[in-house]
């Protein structure tokens, strides 16, 4: 009985678990992004499809290049004063299984992790090891503009480049993103390495309204709940297999 219990404890255990780290400070983003190379050096999504990252009107966009060092090279931009994130998944049901967000606090450029917990409750903050680094700007026209390098192992699948992409906006208030809106999501898996991965790929696109979330705090407060919840599970599981 005792053996069973703990495999299940193991099981339960990884497939929760983010490698925890400290972020790189981000650095200034003195080039801008553009659409340029979309299909031949880089894999794009965006909304409106073809829309000008740089351009006047809103554009919400994100592209991946994979180096022959195995690092992943992303762009990410969205016409926004609170934040802009992109999500990856491999497995579309669960939502992402990553989230990467750039975001505006008062003018100044942030840069988080987080997990998705749900469409009501939002993102959950998490620091992981797999950034390498990053650079933003915000810019005076309400847009965020940001870069990031990361390795090949993003999630506890191990190394893939096939995901399940989405683009996010929301609010930003103190240190936290509000409630998401999903303003891009792919109907499949893209290929973060092939350049043309998502020129006969159809998407979704949802209208959902962003809203401000008046939940406070940071990661390790969530990280906290999220292992009281697991402890209490464990639980439950132990009391079953031992009776």
């Amino acid at each position: 009985m005792e053996i069973k219990v703990l495999m299940v404890a193991v099981v339960i255990a990884s497939a929760v678990s983010y490698t925890a780290g400290q972020l790189p400070s981000p650095t200034s983003l003195n080039t801008t992004i553009t659409n340029s190379g979309c299909g031949t050096s880089k894999m794009c999504v965006a909304q409106p499809s073809n829309c000008i990252p740089a351009g006047n009107s809103s554009c919400y966009f994100a592209s991946s290049t994979v180096s022959s060092n195995s690092t992943i090279f992303f762009e990410l931009s969205g016409t926004t004063s609170g934040f802009v994130a992109l999500g990856l998944a491999t497995n579309q049901s669960q939502g992402p299984t990553i989230v990467f967000v750039c975001a505006n606090n008062n003018n100044s450029f942030v840069f988080q992790t987080a997990s998705f917990t749900n469409s009501t409750a939002g993102f959950s903050l998490i620091n992981v090891t797999s950034v390498l680094s990053v650079q933003g700007a915000v810019n005076v026209s309400q847009s965020i503009q940001c870069t990031f390098n990361t390795t090949t192992n993003l999630t506890n699948t191990g190394s893939t480049f096939s995901y399940y992409m989405s683009i996010y906006n929301g609010n930003f208030s103190g240190s936290q993103p509000g409630v998401p809106a999903v303003v891009y999501s792919s109907n499949t898996t893209l290929n973060l390495a092939n350049p043309s991965s998502n020129q006969s790929n159809s998407t979704t696109v949802t209208t959902t309204t962003a809203t401000t979330s008046t939940t406070k705090g940071g990661g390790s407060s969530l990280a906290s709940a999220g292992m009281h919840g697991l402890a209490i599970l464990l639980s439950t599981i132990m009391l079953r297999v031992l009776c």
